[in-house]
């Protein structure tokens, strides 16, 4: 059987990439303590692993627990959390009333009965309220009759 000068080309040069290859290879695990291969990055972890994996602290997010009382919408469990949340932003009546709206048309339309607990995350008090921040005077001027019903 004869070989040709391109197939000897061919195999010498596959010969010498795998070589290579798998003298990277050693030196590699040769460097890694204790055979720690994960924490060295050569071998990958699946989706799931590598997210239990992380150790990135998330913030906790305030999360206002609100007990329906007889005859509350979720306009009232807004306004309540509104107040219950502490921030050193002055608001005028009509802002508010805007962050009650604003909240209740982000949670889940749901039938309230007295007892039920409805829970509010604190940045969307927060969203509420920046939005709230940035309502034009006309925007304003079209919630004061809203206001002058509810803060009489």
């Amino acid at each position: 059987m004869k070989i040709n000068i391109q197939e000897r080309y061919y195999f010498l040069f596959h010969a010498l990439f795998l070589f290579v290859f798998v003298f990277s290879l050693l030196s590699l695990i040769k460097n890694v303590p204790d055979n720690n291969f994960f924490q060295a990055g050569l071998f990958s972890l699946s989706k799931e692993e590598s997210i239990r994996e992380q150790t990135i602290e998330e913030p906790e997010i305030k999360i206002f627990q609100m007990q329906v009382q007889k005859g509350e919408g979720l306009t009232h469990l807004a306004r309540r959390a509104l107040i219950e949340y502490s921030s050193d932003i002055e608001l005028n009546n009509e802002q508010k009333i805007y962050i009650e709206d604003f909240i209740q048309k982000r949670l889940d339309q749901i039938d309230l009965y007295p007892g039920d607990i409805v829970s509010i995350p604190e940045d969307l008090i927060e969203q509420g309220i920046n939005q709230a921040l940035q309502l034009q005077e006309h925007e304003l001027e079209n919630l004061k009759q809203y206001s002058q019903l509810v803060f009489k």
